[in-house]
């Protein structure tokens, strides 16, 4: 059968219904039902954005569960048709949980995928759930440089900004128009790092406008006070973000946070 199933996958991955049609009837009754080969073959067919194959293999199996690798096949071919068909099968399919690539969430976020994300989230699936690389929230990985429709998105749906990061992952990709969409979405911009939501990341906690003098961002630094950012609030370590400019030497920030 070994060379029968490299065919098999070949015409899923290719597309091909016609020839998958024509293998399958060369299986015996065992082979033809064979669950471990059925996701293989759905696995090939998703992952390479075929959705005649998926929906023939669905046709010929309708009672299955899909399962992680499943998902994650489904989740990377970033098709919407392919989540609405497999959706219709099983519902769980929007909220599986893929290790440190997180979830579907957040492999949408991460691709940039507006109507995929759209699609997920309008089903239900939870925009807060997902942890990619186990630290990074979909918010906090938006904020780390996606495209301009996925933040507002993400909010409209119940995303959680207090304690994710987003704003310093915003202000260190500096992302001007991602801070405005934050702080305009609600964001505290005095929100500082939460080792709840991301641990061992940093040896110290800071607000955004910490992290924008740190990189000595005055823009950045101009767009938070703006927004109301508090330059009297010290980090973790005592340390207020004039003392920081005042290290870094940086006259220009010094001044704007005396104006402030």
């Amino acid at each position: 059968m070994g060379n029968t199933q490299e065919q098999i996958l070949a015409a899923c991955k290719d597309g091909d219904v016609e020839e998958l049609r024509s293998l399958l009837k060369c299986l015996d009754g065992a082979g033809r039902q064979d669950p471990d080969l059925f996701k293989k073959m759905l696995q090939s067919a998703a992952r390479s954005c075929q959705l005649s194959a998926v929906q023939y293999l669905i046709s010929q199996n309708s009672s299955f569960t899909i399962d992680r690798e499943t998902g994650l096949a489904v989740a990377t071919s970033g098709s919407i048709e392919i989540y609405e068909a497999l959706y219709a099968i099983d519902p769980n399919v929007i909220s599986l949980h893929f290790g440190h690539t997180g979830d579907p969430i957040t492999v949408a976020v991460s691709s940039s995928n507006v109507p995929v994300l759209a699609f997920l989230l309008e089903k239900g699936a939870d925009p807060n759930a997902g942890r990619y690389l186990s630290r990074w929230s979909p918010i906090a990985l938006a904020a780390q440089g996606s495209s301009e429709g996925i933040i507002p998105l993400l909010m409209k749906h119940g995303a959680q900004t207090s304690g994710s990061n987003a704003l310093q992952n915003a202000v260190t990709a500096g992302r001007l128009d991602l801070v405005e969409t934050l702080l305009k979405g609600g964001a505290d911009v005095n929100d500082a790092l939460d080792y709840h939501h991301v641990p061992k990341l940093f040896d110290h906690m800071e607000t955004p406008l910490h992290t924008a003098v740190r990189l000595a961002k005055l823009d950045m630094v101009e767009k938070l006070l703006q927004h109301g950012a508090d330059p009297k609030l010290p980090d973790s370590k005592g340390k207020t973000v004039v003392m920081t400019a005042q290290e870094k030497g940086r006259e220009d920030i010094i001044e704007a946070l005396h104006n402030r």
